[in-house]
């Protein structure tokens, strides 16, 4: 078995202080030692920070063959939606197979998650995936698969989907755990997402749902009206009896914590008592900040300080290309710490790993540099300069990920890394 040890400018072990000149030694696929020095021999990472490999609890990789996000900054969230229904409808037509050369979208997907630092991912995917793709690239999480109905026939026929995938999970499991996604409170009636969420209670499974999104959506749920209606109704899927306006967030909160785990997407128009309810459910429930997509469609002030100090648990997601130029949660990450000047460095990089870990229940293993946990660790490159929080030298940088390793095996390396990437395979044999 392979023992290495990696010494670089910081360790950041995230479930402690971050380490000045510390050394990561790894033994196979498991993490032995992180200290400030050790007794075995070192390869010297120079100006880098080592970091865990990043967690991004929330993807939609079907997109990721766009060039740019759908639409334009701003727009009316609604219209925003009709622009990925089309774009969905385009991709799956059969003028599209002559069309896309190369990976699929999931594939590219996955790839460019892990060049930039992602190992662990949430992924929403239809109930029409293709598992071959996921297993083409070693990134790997919980796939949730997408559930989107309001009428009675289409309820039962999603419940009986689900029942058949927690079975073929059950018989053949993957690198990839199983959850499911009740869409939204506009697209997802009440019933579904009950009954949602008692067999996840039952099954052992985690739920995903975009909560709280928009204020076209608060509005719809205490009125039954707006642009979101006039979608359903444009679209021929409204029913009326799915709601009992009335409604709030929080009563599909009280609904969803029922799951052993439920990630609550994006919650950017939450209340004060809504936050309060997810401080209560913070071993259980999580909530997602998207930063660039918050951005793009240009919300209020998203409410991460608040959040943070009501005691909330919040972890980080890059959502789609539909809607963020990019897979990279480190961009998301330095954003988020521009954005909101007084959370500090350390909770942006727990929220960017061990949070996201925890909210994909792979804490276990994931999420921090600690002994015995999976050897899945990345290099960030350093500023030329002194910062008096080291933190700062990770966030307010532009410099990339230039290493990942998962399971103690390299797997991408750029710039001066290329060279100790080949150099780490010769020595391990694996070429």
């Amino acid at each position: 078995m392979c023992h290495y040890s990696f010494k670089a400018r910081f360790i950041f072990p995230v479930d402690r202080a971050p380490i000045a000149e510390g050394v990561l030694s790894v033994e196979g696929h498991h993490i032995t030692q992180v200290a400030r020095r050790t007794k075995s021999a070192v390869w010297d990472l120079g100006n880098v920070a080592i970091l865990p490999a990043l967690v991004n609890v929330h993807t939609h990789l079907e997109f990721s063959h766009l060039p740019q996000p759908l639409g334009n900054p701003g727009m009316c969230f609604a219209d925003w939606v009709r622009a990925v229904l089309a774009n969905r409808q385009e991709a799956t037509g059969p003028e599209q197979s002559g069309r896309l050369s190369g990976p699929s979208p999931v594939v590219r997907g996955l790839s460019e998650s892990l060049q930039t630092g992602s190992v662990t991912l949430g992924e929403v995917a239809n109930t029409a995936w293709n598992e071959k793709d996921f297993e083409q690239v070693c990134p790997t999480g919980t796939i949730f698969f997408e559930l989107i109905g309001l009428s009675e026939t289409r309820i039962q026929e999603l419940i009986s989907t689900v029942l058949e995938l927690i079975a073929a999970a059950k018989q053949a499991p993957t690198r990839w755990q199983i959850g499911f996604s009740p869409h939204a409170p506009y697209t997802a009636s009440g019933s579904l997402i009950t009954q949602v969420a008692k067999l996840a209670a039952i099954h052992k499974f985690s739920l995903a749902m975009h909560l709280a999104e928009t204020r076209a959506e608060i509005d719809f749920l205490r009125e039954g009206r707006g642009p979101l209606r006039e979608l359903l109704e444009e679209r021929g899927v409204w029913n009326s009896t799915c709601f009992q306006h009335p409604l709030r967030a929080l009563d599909y909160l009280k609904i969803l914590a029922e799951a052993p785990r439920a990630l609550i997407v994006h919650g950017n128009y939450l209340d004060q008592e809504e936050l309060q309810f997810l401080a209560k459910h913070s071993e259980t429930m999580t909530l997602v900040y998207c930063p660039r997509t918050h951005a793009y469609f240009g919300h209020s002030p998203y409410p991460l300080f608040q959040a943070l100090q009501s005691g909330v648990h919040v972890a980080l997601g890059t959502d789609s290309n539909a809607s963020n130029p990019d897979l990279n949660l480190l961009t998301d990450m330095r954003f988020a710490r521009q954005q909101h000047p007084a959370v500090t460095g350390d909770q942006i990089l727990r929220m960017g790993t061990l949070h996201g870990a925890q909210a994909l229940s792979a804490a276990d293993r994931l999420g921090s540099l600690s002994v015995g946990k999976r050897a899945s660790w990345i290099a960030v490159e350093l500023p030329e300069r002194d910062d008096p929080d080291p933190h700062d030298l990770v966030f307010q940088s532009l410099l990339p990920v230039s290493l990942v390793v998962v399971d103690g095996k390299p797997v991408y390396a750029q710039g001066k890394m290329g060279a100790f990437l080949k150099k780490w395979r010769e020595e391990a044999g694996t070429g």
